[in-house]
């Protein structure tokens, strides 16, 4: 199944439901929230949900876990597929804390856990971030943050603070470290658009770590793009992009604000729904805003100046 239709569909636009539960209808949101009742109840466990959240006992402690990203991955599955998704997620949930102590421990020596290392981008707080965000974390760009992560088997944990103390390495050493782990995870590419040099790139992969990527743009751009590229990460699964070598990029970018703005509604794993412009190791918001079929575009005025020096598509 091709990436966009996978994710972008072309079906009608639900009715809102609670912002956390969207793009869930409003209807089928209690529902969801039943099922997830009753699959902690199969469980024997105690717990109490809340808004976009649930509390479960165990273990002798309680624990919050955010239900965004499962209805998200729950209204992309089906109905009839709801009660085997969320009894995975379940699974992984606990199999991870379970795992902790171990990496806790192994964390200690960077060796240890060197292949493990990875570095995850995160909603900032204005677009629905964590309240407390993981320890070792920093802004890449306005609206979104970046932190470092271990990639275990079956999820994502943050790293603890104390381990990158007791590395004595600096950011940009581990970031290294990272960005290696990151390159090696595969993700698939496609053409989102005919702009020639300045088409438009979807990026996309099972894992939780396309949109990662962002930080390895240099690697992928051709050597006429000396202005560097667009780029938006709308949720973990995915990075857009276009290099901006000719006018043809005007095409890409009126492609990319509404296809991010779709797939950061839809996730799982949403992230941001902007573009951004990343040259010369920067990156810059570039304000957008979707309105049913309009598109509004504000680039600041170093971009405009950019734009307005670009040869015609195809020159």
């Amino acid at each position: 199944m091709g990436f966009l239709k996978r994710f972008v569909g072309g079906g009608e636009t639900p009715e809102p439901g609670p912002e956390w539960a969207r793009p869930m209808l409003r209807g089928d949101t209690t529902s969801f929230l039943e099922a997830v009742g009753a699959e902690i109840e199969r469980r024997g466990l105690t717990f109490a949900i809340g808004e976009g959240m649930v509390r479960i006992e165990r273990n002798g402690r309680g624990s919050d876990y955010g239900l965004t990203n499962l209805a998200q991955v729950c209204h992309q599955a089906g109905r009839d597929r709801w009660a085997a998704t969320i009894a995975e997620h379940f699974d992984n949930m606990f199999a991870a804390e379970d795992a902790s102590a171990a990496v806790e421990e192994a964390g200690k020596n960077l060796d240890a856990v060197r292949t493990m290392l990875k570095v995850r981008l995160f909603p900032g707080a204005d677009l629905g971030g964590m309240d407390a965000m993981p320890p070792v974390s920093w802004d890449h760009a306005p609206g979104i943050v970046a932190a470092f992560v271990y990639d275990l088997p079956t999820t994502v944990s943050s790293v603890n603070i104390e381990h990158i103390n007791g590395w004595g390495r600096s950011r940009e050493e581990l970031l290294g470290i990272a960005l290696d782990n990151v390159r090696a995870d595969t993700i698939e590419s496609q053409a989102m658009t005919e702009s020639g040099a300045s088409s438009a790139i979807a990026c996309f992969a099972d894992h939780f770590f396309a949109a990662s990527h962002a930080f390895l743009l240099g690697e992928m751009m051709p050597a006429e793009a000396t202005h560097g590229a667009v780029f938006a990460v709308p949720h973990r699964h995915a990075l857009l992009y276009a290099p901006i070598v000719d006018l043809g990029i005007v095409e890409s970018i009126n492609r990319l604000i509404p296809t991010a703005s779709s797939l950061f509604q839809q996730g799982p794993g949403s992230i941001s729904p902007a573009l951004y412009w990343w040259g010369d190791g920067a990156v810059t918001l570039l304000p957008s805003q979707v309105d049913g079929d309009r598109v509004q575009f504000a680039p600041p005025d170093e971009f405009v100046q950019v734009l307005n020096g670009l040869a015609p598509q195809g020159a």
